[in-house]
Protein backbone atom coordinates (compact mmCIF):
# COMPACT_ATOMS: atom_id res chain seq x y z
CA UNK A 1 0.00 0.00 0.00
CA UNK A 2 1.36 3.34 -0.98
CA UNK A 3 0.25 6.71 0.62
CA UNK A 4 0.98 10.00 -1.06
CA UNK A 5 0.35 13.44 0.28
CA UNK A 6 -0.11 16.50 -1.82
CA UNK A 7 0.14 19.66 0.75
CA UNK A 8 -0.58 23.01 -1.45
CA UNK A 9 1.37 25.71 -0.58
CA UNK A 10 1.91 29.84 -2.00
CA UNK A 11 -2.37 29.51 -2.14
CA UNK A 12 -2.41 27.27 -5.06
CA UNK A 13 -4.29 24.12 -5.16
CA UNK A 14 -3.49 20.75 -7.03
CA UNK A 15 -5.10 19.66 -10.44
CA UNK A 16 -7.11 16.12 -10.07
CA UNK A 17 -4.57 13.20 -10.43
CA UNK A 18 -4.80 12.37 -14.53
CA UNK A 19 -6.60 9.23 -14.84
CA UNK A 20 -4.08 6.06 -15.06
CA UNK A 21 -4.32 2.71 -16.19
CA UNK A 22 -5.30 -0.07 -13.81
CA UNK A 23 -2.73 -0.39 -11.18
CA UNK A 24 -0.37 -3.54 -10.39
CA UNK A 25 -0.58 -2.96 -6.72
CA UNK A 26 -4.05 -3.35 -4.94
CA UNK A 27 -4.24 -0.07 -2.84
CA UNK A 28 -2.96 3.60 -3.52
CA UNK A 29 -4.11 6.49 -1.38
CA UNK A 30 -3.55 10.02 -3.04
CA UNK A 31 -4.31 13.24 -1.21
CA UNK A 32 -4.46 16.96 -1.77
CA UNK A 33 -4.56 19.75 0.61
CA UNK A 34 -4.84 23.21 0.02
CA UNK A 35 -6.33 26.57 -0.52
CA UNK A 36 -9.02 27.42 -3.28
CA UNK A 37 -11.03 29.99 -4.02
CA UNK A 38 -14.18 30.35 -6.25
CA UNK A 39 -16.30 33.25 -7.77
CA UNK A 40 -20.17 32.91 -5.65
CA UNK A 41 -23.19 34.20 -7.71
CA UNK A 42 -22.24 37.96 -6.89
CA UNK A 43 -19.11 37.59 -8.68
CA UNK A 44 -17.61 37.62 -5.51
CA UNK A 45 -14.02 35.36 -4.83
CA UNK A 46 -14.32 33.26 -1.65
CA UNK A 47 -11.95 31.27 -0.12
CA UNK A 48 -11.76 27.57 1.21
CA UNK A 49 -9.91 24.59 2.72
CA UNK A 50 -9.54 22.27 0.34
CA UNK A 51 -9.13 18.25 1.07
CA UNK A 52 -9.22 15.71 -1.76
CA UNK A 53 -8.71 12.51 -1.55
CA UNK A 54 -8.02 9.63 -4.30
CA UNK A 55 -8.11 6.43 -3.66
CA UNK A 56 -7.47 3.48 -6.23
CA UNK A 57 -8.11 0.08 -5.58
CA UNK A 58 -7.78 -3.02 -8.27
CA UNK A 59 -8.05 -6.66 -8.08
CA UNK A 60 -7.73 -8.84 -10.86
CA UNK A 61 -8.48 -7.20 -14.43
CA UNK A 62 -10.71 -4.65 -12.67
CA UNK A 63 -9.55 -1.40 -11.69
CA UNK A 64 -11.80 1.98 -9.74
CA UNK A 65 -10.80 5.54 -8.61
CA UNK A 66 -12.03 7.93 -6.43
CA UNK A 67 -12.76 11.49 -5.89
CA UNK A 68 -13.76 12.89 -2.53
CA UNK A 69 -13.88 16.40 -2.26
CA UNK A 70 -14.45 18.49 0.68
CA UNK A 71 -14.00 22.40 0.61
CA UNK A 72 -14.79 24.42 3.47
CA UNK A 73 -14.13 27.89 5.05
CA UNK A 74 -16.10 29.76 7.59
CA UNK A 75 -19.59 29.15 6.40
CA UNK A 76 -19.66 25.81 5.93
CA UNK A 77 -19.26 23.15 2.90
CA UNK A 78 -19.24 24.24 -0.19
CA UNK A 79 -22.51 23.11 -1.92
CA UNK A 80 -21.62 23.64 -5.41
CA UNK A 81 -19.34 21.12 -5.05
CA UNK A 82 -22.36 18.29 -5.43
CA UNK A 83 -25.34 19.99 -7.08
CA UNK A 84 -25.32 17.93 -9.74
CA UNK A 85 -25.96 14.86 -11.58
CA UNK A 86 -21.80 15.67 -12.95
CA UNK A 87 -20.49 16.34 -9.71
CA UNK A 88 -21.72 12.84 -8.30
CA UNK A 89 -20.61 11.37 -11.17
CA UNK A 90 -17.30 12.61 -10.97
CA UNK A 91 -17.24 10.85 -7.52
CA UNK A 92 -15.39 8.43 -9.50
CA UNK A 93 -12.83 9.19 -10.84
CA UNK A 94 -12.44 5.82 -13.77
CA UNK A 95 -13.66 2.64 -13.29
CA UNK A 96 -11.34 0.32 -15.90
CA UNK A 97 -11.12 -3.21 -16.68
CA UNK A 98 -8.47 -4.48 -18.78
CA UNK A 99 -5.72 -3.09 -20.16
CA UNK A 100 -5.53 -0.03 -22.69
CA UNK A 101 -4.08 -1.33 -25.63
CA UNK A 102 -0.40 -0.68 -26.35
CA UNK A 103 -0.79 -0.27 -30.29
CA UNK A 104 -4.13 -1.15 -32.08
CA UNK A 105 -3.78 -5.26 -32.89
CA UNK A 106 -6.07 -7.91 -32.83
CA UNK A 107 -6.68 -10.38 -30.57
CA UNK A 108 -6.86 -8.29 -27.45
CA UNK A 109 -8.80 -8.31 -24.54
CA UNK A 110 -11.66 -6.37 -23.70
CA UNK A 111 -10.55 -3.50 -22.03
CA UNK A 112 -13.00 -0.24 -20.84
CA UNK A 113 -13.22 2.88 -18.84
CA UNK A 114 -15.39 4.87 -17.28
CA UNK A 115 -14.06 8.37 -16.21
CA UNK A 116 -11.15 10.85 -17.16
CA UNK A 117 -10.01 10.41 -20.38
CA UNK A 118 -6.50 11.05 -21.53
CA UNK A 119 -4.18 10.77 -24.29
CA UNK A 120 -7.02 8.71 -26.43
CA UNK A 121 -5.95 7.96 -30.25
CA UNK A 122 -7.91 6.53 -33.18
CA UNK A 123 -6.11 4.42 -35.88
CA UNK A 124 -3.84 7.09 -37.60
CA UNK A 125 -4.89 10.03 -35.50
CA UNK A 126 -5.85 11.88 -38.75
CA UNK A 127 -9.67 12.59 -36.35
CA UNK A 128 -8.39 11.71 -32.76
CA UNK A 129 -4.73 12.18 -32.10
CA UNK A 130 -3.96 12.45 -27.89
CA UNK A 131 -7.51 13.62 -27.02
CA UNK A 132 -7.91 14.22 -23.30
CA UNK A 133 -11.43 15.16 -22.24
CA UNK A 134 -10.09 16.96 -18.81
CA UNK A 135 -8.33 20.09 -18.70
CA UNK A 136 -10.25 22.09 -15.71
CA UNK A 137 -9.21 21.47 -11.86
CA UNK A 138 -12.78 21.61 -10.56
CA UNK A 139 -14.93 20.69 -13.86
CA UNK A 140 -13.80 17.32 -14.40
CA UNK A 141 -15.42 15.47 -17.24
CA UNK A 142 -16.51 11.51 -17.05
CA UNK A 143 -16.27 9.92 -20.15
CA UNK A 144 -16.14 6.29 -21.86
CA UNK A 145 -13.57 4.44 -23.94
CA UNK A 146 -12.74 0.68 -25.06
CA UNK A 147 -11.47 -1.71 -27.32
CA UNK A 148 -12.19 -5.25 -28.14
CA UNK A 149 -10.15 -7.17 -30.75
CA UNK A 150 -10.41 -10.62 -32.63
CA UNK A 151 -8.62 -12.70 -34.97
CA UNK A 152 -9.41 -10.35 -37.74
CA UNK A 153 -11.01 -7.55 -36.30
CA UNK A 154 -10.72 -4.60 -33.81
CA UNK A 155 -12.92 -2.08 -32.45
CA UNK A 156 -12.54 0.93 -30.09
CA UNK A 157 -14.90 3.71 -29.54
CA UNK A 158 -14.80 6.73 -27.20
CA UNK A 159 -17.25 9.61 -26.05
CA UNK A 160 -15.80 12.54 -24.32
CA UNK A 161 -18.95 13.19 -21.24
CA UNK A 162 -21.83 11.59 -19.90
CA UNK A 163 -23.36 14.54 -18.69
CA UNK A 164 -23.51 16.79 -21.88
CA UNK A 165 -22.89 16.52 -25.53
CA UNK A 166 -19.32 16.02 -26.14
CA UNK A 167 -16.54 14.57 -28.71
CA UNK A 168 -16.67 10.98 -29.52
CA UNK A 169 -15.35 8.78 -31.92
CA UNK A 170 -15.80 5.15 -33.42
CA UNK A 171 -13.00 3.05 -35.03
CA UNK A 172 -13.23 -0.35 -36.93
CA UNK A 173 -10.42 -2.30 -38.63
CA UNK A 174 -10.51 -5.29 -40.52
CA UNK A 175 -7.59 -7.63 -41.83
CA UNK A 176 -9.54 -9.34 -44.70
CA UNK A 177 -6.86 -12.12 -45.75
CA UNK A 178 -5.96 -13.35 -42.29
CA UNK A 179 -7.04 -17.24 -43.20
CA UNK A 180 -4.50 -16.61 -45.85
CA UNK A 181 -1.47 -18.69 -45.33
CA UNK A 182 1.84 -17.56 -46.80
CA UNK A 183 -0.14 -14.64 -48.85
CA UNK A 184 2.58 -11.61 -49.49
CA UNK A 185 -0.37 -9.33 -47.81
CA UNK A 186 -1.48 -11.35 -45.20
CA UNK A 187 -1.24 -8.38 -42.86
CA UNK A 188 -3.10 -5.80 -45.04
CA UNK A 189 -5.71 -3.59 -42.67
CA UNK A 190 -8.71 -1.70 -43.87
CA UNK A 191 -10.51 0.78 -41.39
CA UNK A 192 -12.81 3.39 -40.94
CA UNK A 193 -13.81 6.04 -38.13
CA UNK A 194 -16.06 8.99 -37.65
CA UNK A 195 -15.78 11.25 -35.35
CA UNK A 196 -16.97 14.53 -33.99
CA UNK A 197 -18.51 17.21 -31.53
CA UNK A 198 -22.25 17.33 -30.59
CA UNK A 199 -21.34 20.13 -28.18
CA UNK A 200 -23.10 23.65 -28.42
CA UNK A 201 -20.64 26.03 -27.48
CA UNK A 202 -17.88 25.07 -30.78
CA UNK A 203 -20.92 25.18 -33.07
CA UNK A 204 -20.39 29.18 -33.75
CA UNK A 205 -18.69 30.83 -36.71
CA UNK A 206 -18.64 34.25 -38.40
CA UNK A 207 -21.13 34.14 -41.03
CA UNK A 208 -19.87 37.20 -42.37
CA UNK A 209 -16.26 36.61 -42.14
CA UNK A 210 -15.62 33.08 -41.68
CA UNK A 211 -12.25 32.73 -39.44
CA UNK A 212 -12.10 36.45 -37.85
CA UNK A 213 -13.43 36.49 -34.08
CA UNK A 214 -16.91 36.92 -33.43
CA UNK A 215 -19.52 38.48 -30.60
CA UNK A 216 -21.93 36.79 -28.43
CA UNK A 217 -25.41 36.70 -30.29
CA UNK A 218 -26.81 39.39 -27.66
CA UNK A 219 -24.15 41.60 -28.30
CA UNK A 220 -22.62 44.39 -30.92
CA UNK A 221 -19.94 43.91 -32.63
CA UNK A 222 -18.36 45.91 -36.05
CA UNK A 223 -19.67 44.96 -39.25
CA UNK A 224 -16.92 47.06 -41.11
CA UNK A 225 -14.40 45.31 -40.02
CA UNK A 226 -16.11 41.94 -40.04
CA UNK A 227 -17.15 41.38 -36.22
CA UNK A 228 -20.54 40.61 -36.56
CA UNK A 229 -22.25 38.07 -33.69
CA UNK A 230 -21.72 34.26 -34.70
CA UNK A 231 -24.33 31.92 -35.56
CA UNK A 232 -24.34 28.26 -35.00
CA UNK A 233 -22.94 25.88 -37.65
CA UNK A 234 -24.52 22.37 -36.96
CA UNK A 235 -22.80 19.82 -35.32
CA UNK A 236 -19.10 18.67 -36.48
CA UNK A 237 -19.09 15.30 -38.01
CA UNK A 238 -15.86 13.59 -39.67
CA UNK A 239 -15.85 10.52 -41.63
CA UNK A 240 -12.22 8.70 -42.61
CA UNK A 241 -11.28 5.23 -44.67
CA UNK A 242 -8.00 3.96 -44.51
CA UNK A 243 -5.76 0.94 -46.21
CA UNK A 244 -2.59 -0.67 -45.10
CA UNK A 245 -0.13 -2.56 -46.72
CA UNK A 246 2.94 -4.60 -45.25
CA UNK A 247 6.60 -4.53 -46.45
CA UNK A 248 9.54 -5.85 -45.77
CA UNK A 249 12.17 -3.62 -43.35
CA UNK A 250 15.04 -4.43 -41.75
CA UNK A 251 15.18 -4.36 -37.82
CA UNK A 252 11.31 -3.37 -37.99
CA UNK A 253 9.37 -6.52 -36.94
CA UNK A 254 6.11 -4.52 -38.71
CA UNK A 255 6.37 -1.84 -41.05
CA UNK A 256 3.18 -0.60 -42.76
CA UNK A 257 2.73 2.14 -45.86
CA UNK A 258 -1.04 3.11 -45.49
CA UNK A 259 -2.90 5.89 -46.88
CA UNK A 260 -6.05 7.84 -45.29
CA UNK A 261 -8.93 9.76 -46.73
CA UNK A 262 -11.16 12.19 -44.38
CA UNK A 263 -13.98 14.45 -45.09
CA UNK A 264 -15.33 16.78 -42.59
CA UNK A 265 -19.43 16.87 -43.64
CA UNK A 266 -20.20 19.93 -44.91
CA UNK A 267 -17.09 21.04 -45.55
CA UNK A 268 -13.71 19.88 -46.95
CA UNK A 269 -11.43 17.20 -47.06
CA UNK A 270 -7.50 15.56 -46.60
CA UNK A 271 -5.87 12.89 -48.13
CA UNK A 272 -2.48 10.98 -46.11
CA UNK A 273 0.49 8.91 -47.12
CA UNK A 274 2.60 7.75 -44.54
CA UNK A 275 4.71 4.83 -42.42
CA UNK A 276 4.12 2.90 -39.36
CA UNK A 277 6.34 0.74 -38.19
CA UNK A 278 6.71 -1.39 -34.72
CA UNK A 279 9.84 -3.33 -33.23
CA UNK A 280 9.70 -5.15 -29.73
CA UNK A 281 12.65 -6.18 -27.80
CA UNK A 282 13.05 -6.91 -24.14
CA UNK A 283 9.21 -6.03 -23.42
CA UNK A 284 9.58 -2.53 -24.92
CA UNK A 285 7.27 -1.86 -27.86
CA UNK A 286 8.38 0.80 -30.49
CA UNK A 287 6.66 2.04 -32.76
CA UNK A 288 7.28 5.32 -35.31
CA UNK A 289 5.06 7.41 -37.45
CA UNK A 290 5.90 9.07 -40.71
CA UNK A 291 3.20 11.28 -42.69
CA UNK A 292 2.67 13.15 -45.49
CA UNK A 293 -0.53 15.19 -45.55
CA UNK A 294 -2.19 17.09 -48.56
CA UNK A 295 -5.11 19.21 -46.59
CA UNK A 296 -7.64 20.41 -48.91
CA UNK A 297 -10.18 23.80 -48.25
CA UNK A 298 -12.22 24.36 -45.00
CA UNK A 299 -10.12 20.71 -43.67
CA UNK A 300 -8.19 20.55 -40.52
CA UNK A 301 -6.35 16.96 -39.99
CA UNK A 302 -5.78 15.64 -36.66
CA UNK A 303 -9.38 17.91 -35.09
CA UNK A 304 -9.24 16.77 -32.07
CA UNK A 305 -6.58 16.81 -30.62
CA UNK A 306 -4.80 17.01 -27.18
CA UNK A 307 -5.91 20.61 -26.41
CA UNK A 308 -9.03 20.27 -28.45
CA UNK A 309 -10.89 21.20 -25.27
CA UNK A 310 -8.96 24.46 -25.01
CA UNK A 311 -9.05 25.16 -28.69
CA UNK A 312 -12.69 24.65 -28.89
CA UNK A 313 -13.70 28.25 -27.80
CA UNK A 314 -11.35 30.71 -26.70
CA UNK A 315 -11.53 34.39 -25.52
CA UNK A 316 -9.93 37.32 -27.92
CA UNK A 317 -9.47 40.77 -27.88
CA UNK A 318 -10.47 42.98 -31.18
CA UNK A 319 -9.11 46.49 -31.90
CA UNK A 320 -11.81 48.74 -33.83
CA UNK A 321 -8.43 50.48 -35.15
CA UNK A 322 -9.11 53.89 -33.40
CA UNK A 323 -8.26 52.68 -30.07
CA UNK A 324 -11.29 51.38 -28.88
CA UNK A 325 -11.42 47.32 -28.22
CA UNK A 326 -13.86 44.75 -27.61
CA UNK A 327 -13.64 41.42 -25.89
CA UNK A 328 -14.61 38.69 -28.87
CA UNK A 329 -14.64 34.64 -29.48
CA UNK A 330 -12.79 32.26 -31.31
CA UNK A 331 -13.54 28.99 -32.15
CA UNK A 332 -11.76 26.10 -33.79
CA UNK A 333 -14.84 25.11 -35.98
CA UNK A 334 -14.73 29.26 -37.17
CA UNK A 335 -11.09 28.66 -37.96
CA UNK A 336 -12.10 25.71 -39.88
CA UNK A 337 -14.67 27.87 -41.94
CA UNK A 338 -11.77 30.28 -42.66
CA UNK A 339 -9.32 27.71 -43.87
CA UNK A 340 -9.69 28.58 -47.75
CA UNK A 341 -6.82 27.46 -49.41
CA UNK A 342 -5.12 23.76 -50.10
CA UNK A 343 -2.21 23.24 -48.33
CA UNK A 344 0.47 20.47 -47.25
CA UNK A 345 1.29 18.78 -43.97
CA UNK A 346 3.84 16.33 -42.46
CA UNK A 347 3.39 14.77 -38.93
CA UNK A 348 6.23 12.60 -37.21
CA UNK A 349 5.95 11.01 -33.76
CA UNK A 350 7.60 8.08 -32.35
CA UNK A 351 6.60 6.18 -28.68
CA UNK A 352 8.09 3.35 -26.22
CA UNK A 353 6.50 1.56 -23.73
CA UNK A 354 7.32 -1.22 -21.05
CA UNK A 355 3.67 -2.33 -19.10
CA UNK A 356 2.29 0.15 -17.19
CA UNK A 357 5.65 1.54 -15.58
CA UNK A 358 7.46 3.05 -18.53
CA UNK A 359 6.20 5.10 -21.29
CA UNK A 360 7.74 7.56 -23.99
CA UNK A 361 5.85 9.64 -27.01
CA UNK A 362 6.51 12.62 -28.63
CA UNK A 363 4.79 13.80 -31.77
CA UNK A 364 5.39 16.85 -34.12
CA UNK A 365 2.83 18.41 -36.68
CA UNK A 366 3.53 20.83 -39.09
CA UNK A 367 1.27 22.82 -41.92
CA UNK A 368 4.34 24.17 -44.26
CA UNK A 369 2.12 27.11 -46.11
CA UNK A 370 0.52 28.46 -43.28
CA UNK A 371 1.67 30.09 -40.74
CA UNK A 372 1.15 28.99 -36.58
CA UNK A 373 0.02 25.90 -37.08
CA UNK A 374 2.53 23.77 -36.07
CA UNK A 375 1.76 21.28 -32.75
CA UNK A 376 4.54 19.98 -30.81
CA UNK A 377 3.57 17.27 -28.14
CA UNK A 378 5.13 14.99 -25.40
CA UNK A 379 4.85 12.88 -23.06
CA UNK A 380 7.07 10.83 -20.39
CA UNK A 381 5.92 8.46 -17.57
CA UNK A 382 8.26 6.59 -15.15
CA UNK A 383 6.51 4.54 -12.13
CA UNK A 384 8.40 1.93 -10.86
CA UNK A 385 7.92 0.91 -7.50
CA UNK A 386 11.85 -0.66 -7.85
CA UNK A 387 13.19 2.57 -8.51
CA UNK A 388 13.81 5.59 -6.40
CA UNK A 389 12.24 8.45 -7.89
CA UNK A 390 8.59 8.70 -9.93
CA UNK A 391 8.98 10.86 -13.10
CA UNK A 392 5.82 12.26 -15.30
CA UNK A 393 6.08 14.76 -18.06
CA UNK A 394 3.55 16.71 -20.26
CA UNK A 395 3.75 19.41 -21.98
CA UNK A 396 2.01 20.36 -25.42
CA UNK A 397 2.10 23.23 -27.64
CA UNK A 398 0.17 24.47 -30.37
CA UNK A 399 0.10 26.94 -32.72
CA UNK A 400 3.78 27.32 -33.17
CA UNK A 401 5.08 29.49 -35.71
CA UNK A 402 9.20 28.04 -35.56
CA UNK A 403 10.60 25.08 -33.19
CA UNK A 404 11.62 27.94 -30.78
CA UNK A 405 8.39 28.28 -29.86
CA UNK A 406 8.13 25.33 -28.35
CA UNK A 407 10.12 26.56 -25.36
CA UNK A 408 9.12 30.09 -26.01
CA UNK A 409 5.40 30.67 -27.41
CA UNK A 410 2.47 32.05 -25.81
CA UNK A 411 1.53 30.76 -22.85
CA UNK A 412 -2.19 30.10 -23.88
CA UNK A 413 -0.86 27.71 -26.77
CA UNK A 414 0.84 25.37 -23.88
CA UNK A 415 0.02 23.23 -21.19
CA UNK A 416 2.73 21.78 -18.93
CA UNK A 417 2.21 19.09 -16.09
CA UNK A 418 5.53 17.72 -14.07
CA UNK A 419 5.99 15.79 -11.50
CA UNK A 420 9.06 14.39 -9.71
CA UNK A 421 9.71 12.92 -6.20
CA UNK A 422 12.99 11.26 -5.51
CA UNK A 423 13.81 8.65 -2.14
CA UNK A 424 15.98 10.53 -0.05
CA UNK A 425 15.51 8.09 2.53
CA UNK A 426 14.38 4.30 2.07
CA UNK A 427 10.30 5.09 1.88
CA UNK A 428 10.33 7.80 1.27
CA UNK A 429 10.27 10.28 -1.69
CA UNK A 430 9.85 13.86 -1.99
CA UNK A 431 9.30 16.23 -4.68
CA UNK A 432 7.06 18.76 -6.27
CA UNK A 433 4.38 18.90 -8.70
CA UNK A 434 4.16 21.99 -10.93
CA UNK A 435 0.74 21.77 -13.43
CA UNK A 436 -0.76 24.25 -15.14
CA UNK A 437 -4.63 23.92 -16.16
CA UNK A 438 -7.98 25.68 -17.94
CA UNK A 439 -10.55 27.12 -16.17
CA UNK A 440 -14.56 27.98 -17.88
CA UNK A 441 -15.01 31.86 -18.22
CA UNK A 442 -18.45 32.03 -19.31
CA UNK A 443 -20.15 36.00 -20.17
CA UNK A 444 -24.12 36.59 -20.07
CA UNK A 445 -24.64 32.86 -19.39
CA UNK A 446 -22.34 31.20 -22.11
CA UNK A 447 -18.56 29.98 -22.55
CA UNK A 448 -16.35 32.27 -23.96
CA UNK A 449 -13.06 30.61 -23.38
CA UNK A 450 -10.55 29.51 -20.60
CA UNK A 451 -8.73 31.11 -17.84
CA UNK A 452 -5.38 29.15 -17.47
CA UNK A 453 -3.97 29.08 -14.59
CA UNK A 454 -0.89 27.13 -12.58
CA UNK A 455 -0.82 24.69 -9.33
CA UNK A 456 2.54 24.24 -7.57
CA UNK A 457 3.10 21.91 -4.98
CA UNK A 458 5.42 19.71 -2.66
CA UNK A 459 4.60 16.21 -3.42
CA UNK A 460 5.38 13.22 -0.69
CA UNK A 461 5.54 9.96 -1.51
CA UNK A 462 5.60 7.71 1.52
CA UNK A 463 6.35 3.55 0.09
CA UNK A 464 4.93 0.83 2.86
Amino acid sequence: MKFRLLAAFLGLSALPAVAQEAPTRSTDFDGEIGLLSFENQEGERERYFSAVLLPTFSRGPWAVGARIKMRVNQGGFRKEDYNSVADFLSIARFVQYGEHPETERRSLPVHGRFGEVEGTTLGYGQLINEYRNTISVDNPRIGLEGSRGTTDAFMQGLFGSLTDPAVFGLRGAYWPFQNREGFRFREAVFGATLAGDLKEDGRYVNPDSPGTAFVAENEVGNPLIGVVPGESDGALLIASVDAGLPIQVANFDEMLVYTEFAKILGHGSGLSLGLNGTRRRGGVLMEGWFEQRLIGKRYLPGYFNSLYEVERVQQRTVDFGDGTTIPAIQSKRNLLAGQDKVLFGSFVAASARMGRRYRFRTSFDRIWNQPASDWFHIDVRIDDPNLPYQIRFMFDRINMDRIEDIWNGPAENGIVRLELAYAFWEKLLLGFRFRQTFEPVERLGRLVGQDKQTRIEPNVVIRL
